[in-house]
């Protein structure tokens, strides 16, 4: 939820994201509070002239519960935000999250990053490969998980060995302007062995 009190500010709900648009001016507090659990939500500021983006700040992976409250402030026009102060609960310290600022191409990215996973069934070694688009924001991450259907994800720092018990792996790429999108997957065959009497 967004909070309200700022001149000339309209306010849209659609699937998956809220988008409050300010008209100009500045500077203005904007307070972004959690209404949901167990969840994650990323939060873009876009500076827009003539309806182009010029300038997109984006904060990744801000976990989200009933308790997290969001603050950030925004200067005005061509004035970068400022980083990003959230709290998660009562007691627990504040987070500060500078957020990555894009320009040019990049602040109009919208394409996920693409790649490919392989597993070898020889060693159960896995290896994951992404990238973004040539004019785009750049590749962030990419987690892996698991679990079907994933819910828990690592990150991804090189090719690993899949554990004793694990049977299937899926990977998804996030890139620096927050466009996300899965990878691949891969899983394991496991086959009986009949014994003959």
């Amino acid at each position: 939820m967004v909070e309200y009190g700022i001149p000339g500010l309209s306010y849209v709900e659609t699937r998956g994201a809220a988008v409050a648009m300010i008209t100009g001016g500045g500077p203005y507090t904007v307070t972004v509070t959690g209404t949901q659990a167990n969840d994650a939500a990323l939060l873009q500021v876009t500076q827009m002239v003539n309806g182009v983006s010029e300038q997109s700040t984006v904060y990744t992976s801000i976990a989200i519960s009933g308790t997290t409250v969001a603050t950030l402030t925004i200067a005005g026009p061509s004035a970068v935000p400022s980083p990003l102060q959230v709290t998660y609960a009562p007691d627990w310290p504040i987070q500060t999250m500078p957020g990555a600022t894009l320009t040019g191409d990049a602040a109009n990215d919208v394409a996920a990053p693409t790649g490919i996973l392989s597993l070898d069934l020889r060693t159960r070694t896995v290896t994951v490969a992404a990238r973004d688009e040539a004019d785009g924001s750049g590749l962030a991450s990419i987690l892996y998980s698991l679990e079907t259907p994933p819910v828990n994800y690592q990150v991804y720092t090189g090719p690993f060995v899949l554990p004793p018990g694990a049977g299937s792996v899926s990977a998804v790429a996030t890139d620096r302007a927050g466009n996300s999108g899965p990878v691949g997957q891969a899983h394991l065959r496991w086959f009986p062995i009949i014994k003959r009497h």
